[in-house]
């Protein structure tokens, strides 16, 4: 009989999008509301006692990107290094980042912005073929767990449902 020792090492993904952000004409960096701090708090909190433990978090480096995995970071235990990683802009190509995450042996977060992070989602899920395959929301967390056939959708948590 197998025993969970017997069982792979399964790689997660988690996508966050940012928290709400100001408005550009208001703040041209496009910082967290107050109301974007509240609800990355309150992710950070949810994945934290459900146990989600990542080895690194990855941003875009746009400031609400930054701010949000910040907060993430600070919830998490161990908290984990914060990386500000090319080609998560919200109109970058996903392609490069999937080699990446292909290559890669270690949990990620990715703190990222619509239209990438669908994008990114519709190709490691479907190889980008088919329509938007999930909702993405602010502070909405999404968890990806790599299979042998690919990588399978494992949770989906929008945060109206987190409190």
């Amino acid at each position: 009989m197998a025993t969970q020792a017997d069982q792979p090492v399964r790689r997660r993904l988690y996508l966050v999008q940012h928290g709400e952000a100001r408005r550009q004409d208001i703040d041209p960096e496009r910082s967290l509301t107050g109301a974007g701090r509240v609800s990355s708090r309150k992710t950070a909190l949810w994945a934290a006692k459900a146990g989600i433990s990542v080895d690194w978090i990855w941003h875009s480096g746009k400031k609400r990107a930054e701010e949000t995995a910040a907060i993430i970071a600070a919830c998490l235990k161990p908290s984990p290094p914060i990386r500000a990683v090319s080609g998560l802009d919200p109109d970058d190509d996903v392609l490069p980042i999937v080699g990446r995450l292909a290559e890669l042996q270690e949990t990620v977060l990715i703190v990222g912005h619509l239209p990438h992070l669908g994008r990114l989602a519709n190709m490691l899920v479907l190889g980008g073929k088919g329509r938007e395959l999930i909702a993405f929301y602010n502070c909405g967390l999404i968890g990806l767990v790599r299979a042998e056939s690919g990588w399978l959708i494992e949770l989906v948590l929008p945060p109206h449902l987190i409190g």
